[in-house]
């Protein structure tokens, strides 16, 4: 569960690089508007059973529990019952500045739900659940300078800090290779399609240097991504009472990448990779490639990356050179064979899982701005994960977005779908009646003692029933089941 959790935040991380704008919060709070939001899980329990009866390397606590059970049938019953059961489970809540809610529940009713406010001008705070009738606080002096620290943050634009980079490597790339003949040919590129131009040149040492020189350069001059450098480091910090000096995260980077630099152009200039540029018929950008398998003699990979404002992706394949036909020759490997056994796994006698591994990436941007997006990930023959996903937003007032993704784990069936809403109110995260409540540290509270000496067992368990008013006995003798 945790490495699909990661998947899921992977996928609405990957698709925020794409579609994010800083604008748009800051414009819904300076209305004085919140942000609210569902997400809602829906495990596929016929996949889910085909993998845990599969020959894949998940958990085998549920496979246990179907390969020992005195009644397989009712086993199956009880996957499918939990499966339905987190599939009516509502993830909900709103944020502001300094406010923020979630609530835990399905359709029906509510389980639990907890809200956490501070005052940005003293610090002060408080943390409630409502299953347990205290009010909690954080130090308000360390509050305070977190709450200062991250204020800039919240216009942060993580895109617009990283596009000047990623253009100057392509800038770069192009003036290494001006003036080289380009080849007309046949040239696959997996998932990215074929191209039907080549350019391309051997890398060097000085000349990663010299790349490098240049990204150097940017940086020191580049005071937005200092600042926010500066600022992360200095929250990390105060969070492990660490001394913090200004800029010195900024600076210690600054000067890694001297010594570096500095490093490489002393030392005897040496071949590194292979850099190649492709092109094709209506594409709005070039792909560019490396690929060090013509100078590598073990490491070996290609990654391709096609920066298409409309449609484009990333590609990367690799394996052990010493296992790989053509590794550390002028020919190079036949990247499309290692992909293909990668993909769809081979006969040959050999230690497949170390041998091939394939990545792949890709994006589509529609007129209205929505995205589609795929990541896939295989070795040997056997698919790790996969996320598919679509990413909407209606930018008119009120703003409102949608996220849909389906992930899939050793299997290319989705064993899980994932639906995300985000949407602009003027109902801010309400502040429940705490008075008579005790008021207790969060830091050095036994929450497990508070939780059982009351009463939010109790409680918890009269919601879960009307939670699911048809299902709530069977659902607690299949968590009891899975727990014996």
């Amino acid at each position: 569960m945790k490495r699909t959790l990661a998947l899921l935040l992977c996928s609405l991380l990957i698709l925020g690089a794409f579609t994010a704008s800083a604008a748009i919060p800051q414009d819904i709070f300076a209305r004085g508007h919140a942000l609210q939001w569902t997400l809602s899980l829906a495990p596929d329990a016929d996949v889910l059973l085909s993998l845990l009866q599969g020959e894949t390397p998940l958990s085998r606590e549920l496979s246990d529990l179907l390969e020992h059970s005195s009644d397989p049938e009712a086993a199956t019953g009880t996957i499918n019952l939990l499966a339905k059961g987190f599939s009516d489970l509502r993830f909900k809540g709103s944020f502001a500045p300094w406010a923020a809610s979630l609530s835990l529940g399905t359709e029906q009713a509510d389980l639990a739900s907890v809200i956490v406010w501070a005052d940005k001008k003293t610090g002060g705070n408080g943390i409630a659940a409502d299953l347990i009738d205290s009010l909690f606080f954080l130090p308000q002096d360390k509050v305070k300078l977190a709450l200062d620290g991250s204020a800039p943050l919240l216009a942060l634009n993580i895109p617009s800090l990283i596009s000047p980079y990623l253009v100057l490597l392509r800038d770069e790339a192009d003036k290494l290779l001006e003036g080289k003949a380009w080849q007309q040919g046949d040239y696959p590129m997996g998932e990215l399609g074929s191209f039907d131009s080549k350019v391309s040149l051997i890398l060097t040492t000085h000349d990663a240097a010299r790349t490098l020189k240049s990204l150097l350069t940017a940086f020191e001059n580049d005071y937005a991504l200092q600042m926010v450098i500066s600022q992360i480091t200095y929250l990390s910090l105060l969070l492990e009472n660490g001394s913090w000096m200004q800029d010195s995260a900024s600076v210690a980077i600054a000067k890694s990448l001297k010594d570096l630099i500095y490093r490489m152009l002393s030392e005897e200039e040496t071949d590194l990779l292979e850099l190649s540029a492709y092109s094709r018929e209506g594409t709005d950008s070039l792909c560019y490639v490396v690929d060090t398998s013509k100078v590598q003699e073990e490491a070996t990979l290609r990654l391709a990356v096609l920066p298409g404002g409309k449609q484009g992706g990333l590609i990367l394949t690799a394996g052990e050179g010493y296992k790989l036909d053509g590794s550390g020759t002028s020919k190079g490997v036949d990247w499309e064979k290692v992909r293909t056994q990668a993909v769809e796994g081979s006969d040959l006698p050999i230690a497949p899982m170390e041998e091939s591994a394939h990545l792949a990436l890709q994006y589509t941007v529609a007129e209205d701005d929505s995205v589609d997006l795929s990541l896939h990930a295989y070795s040997a023959g056997i698919p790790m994960f996969g996320v598919t996903a679509s990413h909407k937003t209606r930018r008119t007032e009120p703003w409102q977005s949608e996220t849909t993704a389906g992930i899939s784990v050793f299997s290319k069936e989705p064993a899980l779908a994932l639906s995300l809403r985000l949407e602009e109110t003027d109902k801010l995260p309400s502040l429940p009646d705490t008075s008579g409540w005790p008021v207790l540290p969060l830091l050095g509270s036994d929450l497990q003692s508070i939780t059982l000496n009351g009463n939010a067992l109790s409680v918890l368990m009269q919601r879960f029933s009307k939670a699911f008013p048809n299902t709530a006995e069977e659902l607690v003798k299949a968590v009891q089941l899975l727990d014996e």
